[in-house]
């Protein structure tokens, strides 16, 4: 079992949406969050890559 941080995939994709958001209202425009959701076959969920830089706490399971 993981411990990390476990999304639903629409979960993960809003926290990614919302990542990218946040960081294009701040200075540099052009500037992205690179982050990607993966799919873990041992919890049967999603994750996200740089979770620790972003500190994202919307669309958790649990």
């Amino acid at each position: 079992m993981c411990k990390k941080r476990k999304y639903t995939k629409m979960g993960a994709l809003y926290s990614i949406a919302n990542a990218q958001h946040t960081k294009k209202s701040k200075k540099n425009k052009d500037d992205k969050i690179p982050v990607r959701a993966y799919y873990c076959k041992w919890c049967t969920c999603y994750h996200l890559s740089s979770q620790q830089r972003l500190n994202i706490k919307t669309g958790v399971i649990g």
